[in-house]
């Protein structure tokens, strides 16, 4: 896997699959996401793109709470990189990247610099400035920017919803073993 944290780097390939989020803990609802990303990229024989930021955003936008991540930026990237992913693109995030509207971020970050062929997210996936972008936005916008959408429906174990922060409130309370299920290792 390569890692770019430049989107005017000419490492990036146009065409590229791209899943995009923050990734946390890269725990079974993300690996569930990243499955899918390969299948997607190798049925149309294009490279997968993983797109996140760095910092992550809570570390920017609430700097007066105390935001504990579930792993390093190191760990994060070595699993990602563990799961076949292509090529890493972390943008740089700061207060200026997040005044970036959701139709700004597709057009200029995922058409213009990316040039992605398709996106692949979780249902309840947001960004662009104050989370107003949505999958829903993504997929009403495909058509006009010619990429198709994959929303990955979101992945539940024992009815209980995987997602950073229940795996972060699990840390908290001590249930190590809750949060290890969750993170599936």
């Amino acid at each position: 896997m390569k890692i770019v944290s430049d989107l005017e780097s000419s490492k990036i390939p146009a065409g590229g699959v791209c899943a995009i989020g923050n990734f946390d803990g890269v725990h079974l609802g993300h690996q569930f996401i990243l499955k899918k990303l390969m299948e997607v990229a190798e049925n149309l024989k294009a490279p997968s793109l993983v797109l996140t930021f760095h910092p992550h955003p809570f570390k920017v936008l609430y700097q007066e709470k105390e935001v504990k991540l579930i792993c390093t930026r190191e760990q994060k990237n070595k699993i990602i990189s563990n799961s076949g992913i292509d090529f890493l693109v972390e943008i740089p995030f700061d207060l200026n990247f997040s005044k970036i509207s959701a139709r700004e971020f597709i057009e200029k970050i995922l058409v213009e610099k990316l040039k992605v062929k398709g996106i692949v997210v979780g249902l309840n996936f947001t960004f662009g400035n104050r989370k107003e972008g949505t999958a829903g936005l993504l997929k009403r916008e495909r058509k006009k920017y010619g990429f198709f959408v994959e929303v990955v429906k979101p992945f539940k174990k024992n009815n209980l919803a995987i997602s950073s922060t229940n795996i972060r409130k699990s840390l908290i309370e001590g249930k190590i073993e809750n949060a290890n299920e969750m993170l599936g290792r």
